[in-house]
């Protein structure tokens, strides 16, 4: 990635269209139920790269699975913020809410800026 950004925010699942990566295709292939979970974990290393522009970037996961209480994923939020993201956001929890989002979102920017 060669542009810079004050703020990424990605889903924590990525299903890819067109790519010409091993690393993700290796990953289909496995058909592992959270083969879309792993490609976006994937994508967070390389944006973490010491060669990406965006390296320290803040950068927000957007998911669905609850970081307490997941059984399908579970320790979803260690899991991202081990691969380099600066949050993990539930999105479909009772306690979210899209001002408090856009607040956190803002200071994060200008934080980087």
């Amino acid at each position: 990635m060669t542009n810079q950004y004050s703020l990424i925010a990605m889903g924590s699942e990525i299903v890819p269209g067109n790519y010409s990566n091993k690393t993700i295709n290796d990953l289909l292939l496995k058909r592992d139920t959270l083969v879309h979970c792993q490609i976006a974990l994937h994508a967070l290393s390389m944006l973490r790269s010491k060669d990406s522009a965006n390296s320290k970037t803040p950068t927000i996961i957007l998911g669905s699975y609850d970081p307490e209480l997941s059984t399908f994923f579970p320790h979803v939020e260690k899991e991202y913020q081990k691969a380099g993201a600066t949050r993990y956001v539930h999105i479909h929890s009772p306690r979210f809410t899209f001002q408090e989002f856009y607040h956190d979102l803002e200071a994060l920017a200008k934080k980087s800026a």
